[in-house]
Formats: structure tokens, sequence, C-alpha cells
């Protein structure tokens, strides 16, 4: 105790006993003030706090104007940290104990020697300076987890947890509550709402962004620095961990989509395949058709006068005709990787598109009617990308109407322009959804999004043709394709 110079305030309502315990810790190098009430005492350590606290109260059990036990327990109110060591007599051996219970660091009995004291506060200050140093361990190791959190993937409901216990650490007894932007809270039983008025408060913050606050119920004095180096610390990790947080599930979400979408796009790059093949196979089976085909006519010349079996070959000739007709249409799927433009009809491509669309409509209540005009102009385009434009937004609208309906699509000569359009009377899409399917498919892209829109509009562009949509309740859902012509 030689080397800490410790700051004793005496509380005892005897003159004689206060001034001796006085002489006697200054004599042993403390810093002492005495005072004989209970009240007195009390606003002693209430200045103290504003100024410098106090290290030791050695209270009488039994004082004029308030008991010690009274005084105990509004001293550690207002500084926790305090160490309280009681006097008292041997018929109040008991008083004794609960002060014990209530945070007393330890009593006396009278009489008692100067050595006796000396003893005593020692121990006391010791036991103080331990517990202190362990709440500090307990605060470093909580924030210590709090940052493995940050450092690896942090759980919201562990991460408040955490901070919670490492509050308690922090700012001893006082009601605390955790409360998130999202309204995700964690507070401790003592807690009462009406604390949050006049509250302490640290904001969450992280590089200007507000996560939420610590709310402590109202101290009487101010935190000393340990604690608000403590919360500052606290709030600070606490901060980048709900940022880190953010910024983990951000990535999580991100890879999900990415994911989807690399899904999306194989499925897509099979298709193009399945095209090549279908055209491949579609080569290859016109020679054994066209064998069959000659094999009839050739069969049927022999047997002109068998009407049973020349009524046969006819049903075999309509079947050749009609496997011959879906292999024309198949041929139509082939992809088309050709960057070349050439003069078009649009009618021309319109037709090829619908031809193979309505493979896709069998069994559907979906009608395509075509309107080509009276005058139409060729157009200089990627004959294979407009087609696989029209494809889309054919089967966008189709998946859409499930109750069934028409689809007009017209050719139009406007000034100077060739134009397509596409109604659908009964389709309606929602301005929003309408707003999110037109915006470019790599920026706001969600699993199982719809890509039709996104591709059929990147492939018009490419073939300088604007497309415009517009829908409402009124005149369902219309498709506008202009051709600009470049000279």
């Amino acid at each position: 105790m030689a080397d800490d110079k410790l700051k004793i305030l005496v509380v005892d309502d005897e003159d004689q006993l206060r001034d001796f315990l006085t002489d006697g810790l200054l004599s042993l190098g403390c810093q002492v003030k005495s005072t004989g009430g209970a009240a007195q005492g009390l606003e002693m350590i209430r200045q103290g706090l504003r100024e410098e606290p106090w290290d030791v109260l050695v209270t009488d059990l039994n004082l004029a104007d308030q008991d010690g036990v009274w005084l105990l327990k509004e001293s550690r109110k207002l500084d926790p940290d305090l160490v309280v060591l009681i006097i008292t007599g041997y018929g109040s051996v008991e008083s004794a104990v609960e002060a014990l219970q209530l945070g007393a660091a330890d009593y006396i009995q009278k009489p008692f020697k100067l050595e006796t004291l000396k003893l005593k506060l020692d121990r006391s200050w010791q036991a103080r300076q331990l517990g202190r140093e362990n709440r500090l361990l307990k605060r470093d190791l909580a924030l210590y987890q709090i940052y493995d959190l940050f450092m690896g993937s942090p759980d919201r409901e562990k991460l408040l947890n955490i901070a919670l216990q490492s509050l308690n650490h922090i700012a001893g007894n006082a009601g605390i509550k955790i409360k998130l932007t999202d309204g995700t809270q964690k507070s401790n039983p003592a807690w009462q709402n009406e604390f949050e008025l006049y509250a302490l408060q640290a904001s969450l913050e992280s590089k200007g962004t507000k996560h939420g606050m610590i709310y402590l119920k109202p101290l009487e004095g101010e935190l000393d620095p340990d604690q608000r180096t403590g919360l500052a610390l606290l709030a600070k990790n606490v901060s980048l961990a709900l940022q880190n947080l953010e910024l983990m599930n951000s990535l999580k979400e991100r890879m999900e989509q990415l994911e989807a979408q690399r899904a999306d796009l194989l499925d897509s790059y099979k298709y193009a395949v399945l095209g090549e093949i279908s055209s491949s196979l579609v080569h290859e089976m016109k020679n054994p058709l066209s064998a069959i085909t000659l094999g009839v006519e050739f069969l049927g010349m022999c047997t002109a006068s068998d009407d049973k079996l020349q009524k046969a070959l006819g049903s075999i000739s309509k079947s050749v005709e009609r496997l011959n007709m879906i292999l024309e249409n198949l041929s139509l799927y082939s992809r088309d990787s050709s960057d070349t433009k050439s003069t078009a009809l649009l009618s021309d491509i319109i037709k090829k598109a619908a031809g193979l669309v309505n493979y896709y409509l069998a069994g559907k209540k979906v009608k395509l009617e075509i309107n080509n005009g009276e005058y139409e102009k060729p157009v200089m385009v990627n004959q294979g990308q407009i087609q696989q434009a029209l494809v889309d937004l054919l089967v966008f609208q189709s998946k859409k109407m499930d109750k069934g309906g028409d689809i007009n699509i017209a050719v139009n000569h406007r000034d100077d322009e060739m134009a397509i359009t596409m109604h659908s009377p009964w389709l309606v899409i929602d301005q929003a959804e309408l707003a999110g399917l037109m915006e470019p498919a790599l920026i706001s892209w969600q699993p199982g999004r719809d890509l039709s829109l996104n591709l059929a509009r990147r492939l018009l562009e490419e073939n300088n043709c604007r497309l415009q949509v517009v829908s409402s309740p009124d005149r369902g859902t219309e498709f506008e394709m202009n051709f600009a012509q470049r000279h």
C-alpha cells in the first residue's frame, strides 16, 4: 500500500474515533478526509466522482442520521468500484454479514488496532484491483470474441449476446439494451423502457453507416475512463462485425444469383448446341426420307391396279410429308452463328419464328394472328438474331397467359422505318415488374428471373431496333419494335 496513495473517506459520528482513524491512515501515507454523517458522506462521494473518485470508504455501521448499510447501498450505486470497509460492534455482526452480501469488501470489529485496519485495507484494495483486472479481461475477451466473429462468419444473435456480456463487464449493474436499426434488440433483465428517454447512448457507426444504438440505464456521475474506452471499443467492434455480416450476406446472395445465372446461361448454351445438332440431324434424315418417297412412288407405279395397296401407299406418303414438314420447322431451330447482316422481309422472319413457336403452343390456348400489311420494305438485319428475339418475346407472352388468348402480330411501314407490333389484349404486366424486366439483366437479376425481354432487347439493339413495351388493364400489353434504316 506504500506505493498506492489511497484516497480514503472516513464516516463516523464519534468524533474521537473519527480523529484517531484519520490520523492513523494519514500516518500510513493515505489521503484522508472525514465526516460525521451519512448524508454528508454520500455528497462527498458524489463530488469526488466529478473531480477525483474515492478509492475506499470506511464507515461505521451505526450512524446518527442513517446506518452504514444505507450509505453502502447508495455509494455503490454512484460508484460500483468503490471499496467499502464496515466498522461494527460485537452486537451487530449479522448486519455486517448483510453488508458483505450487499458489496462491502470487509468489516472490522471494535475495538481494533491500526495494524488490523491496515491489513484489511491491503487485502480489500488488492481484491478490488484483481476484480478490476478480471472485469477488463472479461471485457477484452468479449471484444476478442466479437473480432473473431468479424473475421469469420458473424451470427447476429451470437454477436448481440456477446456484446451484452461485454457491456455488463463495462457498465456493471446498469440496465443495458442494444437496439439495431432493423428492430433487432437485446436487453438485460433489469432494463425498463423509461430508461431510454434519459439514456447514455453509444452509436454503432462504421464509415458513416449507423447500425443502431447502445442504451445504458441513467447512472449518477460520469463513466470512468476505462468504461468510456470499453464502450467506444465495443461500439466500434460491433459495428464492424455488423458491417461484415451485411457484406457477407450480400456476397452470399450475389454468389447465389451468379450461380443461378450461370445455370441459366448454360441451359441457353445447351439449347444453342442442340440447334446446331438439329440442323445436322435434319440434313441426315432428309436422305432416307427422299429414298422412302421415291420407293413409295415406284411401288405405286408397279401396283397401279391394286386399290388396297394404293390406299396404303397414300397413307405412307402423307406420313412422310408430315415428317418432312416437322423437319423443315426443326431446321428453323438451328443456331445462326453468323454476324453478317443481309436484306430481308420482316414478314418472312415472323413466319419462321411463328412456325417454331407453334410447336411450343401445341395444347395451349394461345393463338397467333399475323397481319403483314399492304406494303413492306426490306430491312438490313441479322436474320437469325431477329428470329431468336421474336421467339423469346412470343414464348415470354405465352408463359404469362395461363388462361389463353390471342397474340396479334403486325408488320407496319411508318415514315422511313419498318415496325413489328405484338399485341396481347388479355395480358397485363404490373408496372414495377415490367420496369424490372426491362432493366439490364446483369444489374438487377434475381434467381428465377425471366431473361427473355433482356435478351430480346439486346439482340434487337444490335440490329438497330428499339423495343418499347406498354401494359395497362385497358389495352393489355403491346410490344413495339422499330427498325431504323441507316443511310
